[in-house]
Parts: C-alpha cells; sequence; structure tokens
C-alpha cells in the first residue's frame, strides 16, 4: 500500500506541477496568497523552486498590506507555512490586523462571534460561522507552542513562539490524557516558560534562547533536574531542546 500511494502522490505532484507551477519562478498559478501557501504547504513544488515560491507568498501578503487575503483553506496553509519557515512575526502582523479584511476588522465592527465571510454582510451570510476559526489553531500550536507529536497525545511537543509586543501567552488544552498548558512570559530580561505533561505522555520542550546561555528548571540547573533530558542545541531555531516526563516543568533562561 506504502509503494502504491508513494508513486500515486508523486504522480499527482508531478501533474500539479505541470499544470500550475511556471519553472524557475516559484509562481503558482494566479499567486495568489492561497495558490502559494497550498503548493509549500502540501509539498506540490520542484525542490529548486521552494525559496522563490515562498518570496512569492510574502510578496502576495504584501499587496494585501499584511491582510490576510484568502479563504477557509488558504488560511490554515497559510499560517502553518509562514511558521514552518520562520516567519511568525509576518503572521502575527497578518492576525492582528484591525482594517478589512481579518478577524481584527470584525472585532472592530462590533463582532462577537467569527463571520462566515470577511465582509460584513446584510444577513445574506451567517454572522456567526467557524469559517475561518482556524487562526485559533494558530494560537495553540504557534504562540502557545502545544503540538501533540503522538497519538492521542502521548507525545507533545512545546515549541512557543513569542511575537509582536506579547509579553505572556497561557493556554491550557483537555487532552484525552488529562490537561496540556503551555504558559510563557518575558519578565525582566528572563523568558520563563512553564510545561504540563499529563500522566501517560512524554513531552519536548523547545527553549528560545542563545548558545551558552545559562537554563534552569524550577531554579535548578537544568542538569540537575529531575526527568529533564538535554537533547541538545538547535540552532536552525536558536533553542535548547528538552525531553519531559509527566508532569509541571518551569524553565527560565535569558531573553
Amino acid at each position: 500500500d506504502a509503494k502504491e500511494y508513494d508513486a500515486l502522490a508523486a504522480q499527482i505532484k508531478q501533474a500539479f506541477i505541470g499544470k500550475f507551477v511556471q519553472p524557475g519562478t516559484g509562481v503558482v498559478g494566479n499567486a495568489t496568497q492561497g495558490a502559494q501557501a497550498f503548493a509549500l504547504y502540501y509539498d506540490l513544488l520542484p525542490e529548486a523552486d521552494r525559496r522563490a515560491a515562498l518570496r512569492e507568498l510574502s510578496e502576495a501578503v504584501g499587496r494585501w498590506d499584511n491582510h490576510i487575503a484568502c479563504g477557509i483553506f488558504g488560511v490554515p496553509a497559510l499560517l502553518t507555512v509562514l511558521e514552518r519557515e520562520g516567519l511568525t512575526e509576518l503572521a502575527y502582523d497578518m492576525v492582528t490586523q484591525k482594517s478589512f479584511p481579518g478577524w481584527g476588522h470584525m472585532l472592530e465592527s462590533g463582532a462577537t462571534t467569527l463571520w462566515e465571510t470577511w465582509k460584513y454582510s446584510d444577513n445574506v451570510y451567517s454572522h456567526n460561522h467557524p469559517m475561518f476559526g482556524s487562526v485559533g489553531e494558530w494560537f495553540y500550536q504557534t504562540l502557545a507552542g502545544i503540538r501533540p507529536s503522538g497519538p492521542g497525545f502521548s507525545r507533545i511537543d512545546f515549541r512557543p513562539q513569542p511575537a509582536g509586543e506579547l509579553s505572556w501567552v497561557k493556554c491550557g488544552y483537555e487532552s484525552v490524557r488529562g490537561e496540556v498548558a503551555s504558559h510563557w512570559q518575558i519578565e525582566d530580561g528572563r523568558f520563563i516558560l512553564e510545561v504540563t505533561v499529563p500522566a501517560g505522555a512524554t513531552g519536548r520542550v523547545w527553549l528560545p534562547a542563545g548558545p551558552g546561555e545559562a537554563v534552569t528548571e524550577s531554579g535548578r540547573s537544568v542538569d540537575q533536574a529531575e526527568a529533564v533530558v538535554s537533547l541538545g542545541y538547535d540552532g536552525e531555531r536558536a533553542c535548547y531542546l528538552f525531553e519531559v516526563g509527566s508532569g509541571t516543568y518551569r524553565f527560565e533562561t535569558a531573553r
């Protein structure tokens, strides 16, 4: 089965590239935010064109003055791609825009629930609709950094990504195994991250820090902390990586 579907996936990818991708340019279809995001999200590009496709995506965002401008399927793909590519600041800027189009525009217009369309509708479209609710997933997975990496939250990754003027994020999720929580704050030049891993699960924690910076857990050197295993330094993401068992942990480092 794996061989069959690997072959089918490769066939679909080549058909997509032949139909929609302009070779050597990174341009996908009509080069909208959604078109560029889909190709990057689903890996439907020649490897040599990925950087150019990401550049085209950034330019598509710029054409809308850093506003979101895609539909219900494009939004989660777009936000995920920006997170994967280290462009969380750009995503944060898009999410927090207060003018049309965007979630902030809905709030500024007095909305207390999400609309079905970006523009206010005179009772043609719903004003209480989950169509653009995928931004909530971005809050959990990117800002708070909670991401399941095993079935039923048996393994959990915590990789919070501070952005914009945020000085703290506090987030919890009631999984089938119990509460999963991530709470970070920037205080007096320190980055403090508290995570909760439910019983029967394990976690991996990415702690933003420069190489060689001291890290503590519950006030002790991380080397002396119980149930904490250092997995080294992730230079690409500028983070220390740790493995932890169930329980609550409080990491601190310079910011």
